[in-house]
Order: structure tokens, then C-alpha cells, then sequence
């Protein structure tokens, strides 16, 4: 649904050796969009079924015309939620989808820890980071259809307080430190 499909004429002559000099291409019977070269690409601005029609006409002027139906499919929402964290503790990350009914077979996440191995394919993973900073979190989820989508958020690892009480000291009953 956010890529352009490609649209290659196949068309053939049997007889007579006439070549094809003019195409039109038009869309969902639209004849405001239309594409008037050999090869085309469409944007489909809905997911679903999709009308795709060819007239090609030869030298001698005869021509010949094909509908084809494109079936176009929603991509997949896809979000995350996670817990900040401080450096020690291991971060949650919880994934959401929704592919429309068909199922997501593939959840890949990158958690943004250049020095570790910061991958997952678990659908709720969790993760111990290795240093503190904002970190990009990345999940692709991709469903039957290979159809996919991508989510990006910052999680914020946190370093830990430099806790202090003061010196140790000696004091009488009483007495404040």
C-alpha cells in the first residue's frame, strides 16, 4: 500500500510482424488516471481490489485491451510499549499489531545497543542494556502476506545516583553528625 506497483505490458503480435505504438494504461476504470507509456508504475491509494486495464494498439491500428485485478493489502499496525530503566535492571518491551486479519508471522526488534548482540524476534523480549543513553528501539513486524511495518521509539537508560552519606564520623549520644 505505500509502494508504487509495477506495471510491465507483455503484450505479443501473432501475426503480421505490426509493432505496438501506443499503450494506455488506466486505473479502477478512472479515465483520469491513466499512463500512456509502454511500462508504468500506480500508487494505490487504498488497500483491497483494484482494476487495472491495458489497450494496446499496433501500426495497422488494430487494437486490444486486458483488465487485471490487483488485490493491494493493508500493511500491518505495528507499535511497542517498553518500561524505562535504570542501567542496571533489564528494560520490557511489550509489541503490538494488527495485521487485519491475517497473521503476523515475524517480530524483529533492534534495540539501539551497538555493543551487544541487540536483536530479538520475540513478540515481548526483554533486554539488560550495557551502558546508559537514549537509546532508538526498532520493531519490524511483517505478517503472511509479507507485508510490513515499522515502529521507532527512544527509551531513556538511566545511570545510577552517585548516593552518598558523607564521611564516616564518631559522635556522642546527642550530638548531630
Amino acid at each position: 500500500l505505500r509502494d508504487s506497483t509495477h506495471f510491465i505490458d507483455l503484450t505479443t503480435i501473432d501475426f503480421g510482424g505490426r509493432g505496438i505504438v501506443s499503450w494506455k494504461w488506466t486505473f479502477d476504470n478512472n479515465p483520469n488516471d491513466t499512463s500512456n507509456t509502454k511500462n508504468t508504475s500506480h500508487l494505490f491509494g487504498t488497500p483491497y481490489s483494484h482494476f487495472v486495464t491495458l489497450r494496446t494498439t499496433d501500426s495497422a491500428g488494430c487494437f486490444n485491451s486486458k483488465t487485471s485485478i490487483i488485490t493491494v493489502y493493508p500493511v500491518p499496525f505495528v507499535d511497542f510499549t517498553f518500561n524505562n530503566v535504570c542501567i542496571t535492571d533489564s528494560a520490557s518491551f511489550t509489541g503490538i499489531a494488527n495485521s487485519f486479519g491475517t497473521p503476523i508471522i515475524k517480530w524483529s526488534w533492534d534495540f539501539g545497543d551497538t555493543t551487544n548482540n541487540d536483536t530479538s524476534s520475540l513478540q515481548n523480549p526483554k533486554y539488560k542494556y550495557s551502558y546508559f543513553d537514549t537509546m532508538l528501539v526498532t520493531l519490524v513486524v511483517t505478517d503472511s502476506l509479507n507485508c510490513s511495518s515499522m515502529k521507532v521509539k527512544s527509551i531513556i537508560i538511566d545511570s545510577l545516583p552517585h548516593t552518598d552519606a558523607g564521611p564516616n564520623d564518631t559522635i556522642c549520644y546527642g550530638d548531630t553528625a
